[in-house]
């Protein structure tokens, strides 16, 4: 009598691993790409956030006959600034928000305020977006919202004294 052998051989184990193995790289593929759409979007809320919060403490600031924000530097620069309408404290957490979902490094968010007649009049707050994105064909690497109450992609970085995003 013959004795039968029960199990796999060596070659449709390694088929199957390599099944398991092709499958998982197309899911962690999936992955990281969600995993970047996610963080664009917190970028885009954040700086929605941002522009939203800065509206309600410079009304509250006028309405309590206060002046503006003082504006040490009104060139582009990191965020939020000593002495900057993106110093008060409710709007810092969004830019801390908006700087981690786009990677964490200062240069990551870049930040422009105007104090005509010592008030904050206009600001504009631009973040590097975790992947680039396409929209109609074009692809954009920031994210920009300003006090006009633009937020849309650009392709131009923040620099010198921009009062808007450029519209």
């Amino acid at each position: 009598m013959k004795k039968l052998q029960k199990g796999f051989t060596l070659i449709e184990l390694l088929v199957v691993i390599a099944i398991i193995g092709i499958l998982s790289s197309v899911v962690l593929a999936s992955l990281n790409s969600a995993r970047n759409r996610g963080a664009n979007a917190a970028i885009k809320a954040n700086l929605g956030n941002i522009r939203a919060q800065g509206e309600i403490v410079q009304d509250d600031r006028l309405q309590a006959g206060q002046a503006g924000y003082s504006n040490v530097n009104l060139s582009a620069s990191f965020c939020p600034g000593t002495g900057t309408f993106f110093a008060g404290a409710s709007i810092v957490k969004f830019i801390n928000a908006a700087r981690q979902a786009a990677g964490g490094s200062m240069a990551s968010l870049r930040c422009a305020s105007d104090a005509s007649s010592g008030v904050a009049t206009s600001y504009v707050v631009q973040a590097t977006l975790r992947s680039p994105e396409v929209i109609n064909g074009i692809t954009y690497v920031f994210w920009c919202a300003d006090a006009s109450g633009n937020s849309r992609p650009t392709n131009t970085p923040l620099t010198g004294t921009p009062t808007s995003c450029g519209i």
